[in-house]
């Protein structure tokens, strides 16, 4: 019965945190605020739970630390499967996919704190090989 006990806080006192806290780096928080040279911030189970100066977060018991001194940090949302331009006021396909269109759903994006979309394969061809040559120069 104690080999069991003593199993088992072993086996807790062991499993992975799913807390991490970020310390040391330029935070770029985003809202308009002048950055925070020497930031830090808690990710708990995928989200960010506090961010502000290293001095005053403190680490969670357990948590892993990552230092990110030297660095610069802009906490943000990736956005892996999007249909960017495709979404009109009263219709939904390729034919709304103009520049135009485009510029605004990547802007309603950036918005809502999403600073990198991948598109699942769908837009149209051409247009979109026109923004890129646009875009690299």
């Amino acid at each position: 019965m104690i080999a069991l006990l003593v199993a088992c806080v072993r086996s807790q006192s062991s499993a992975p945190s799913n807390t991490t806290i970020f310390d040391g780096a330029r935070l770029i928080v985003g809202d308009g605020s002048a950055p925070i040279q020497d930031g830090a911030f808690v990710v708990q189970a995928g989200r960010i739970v506090s961010i502000g100066e290293k001095s005053a977060i403190k680490a969670p018991t357990g948590a892993t630390r990552v230092n990110l001194t030297g660095k610069a940090e802009l906490p943000t949302l990736i956005n892996p499967h999007v249909h960017i331009g495709y979404e009109g006021c009263t219709s939904w396909g390729p034919q709304n996919y103009t520049p135009q269109n485009v510029l605004d759903h990547l802007e309603r994006e950036a918005f809502y704190g999403v600073s990198a979309t991948q598109s699942v394969g769908s837009s149209p061809t051409d247009p979109s090989i026109q923004r890129r040559s646009h875009f690299s120069g």
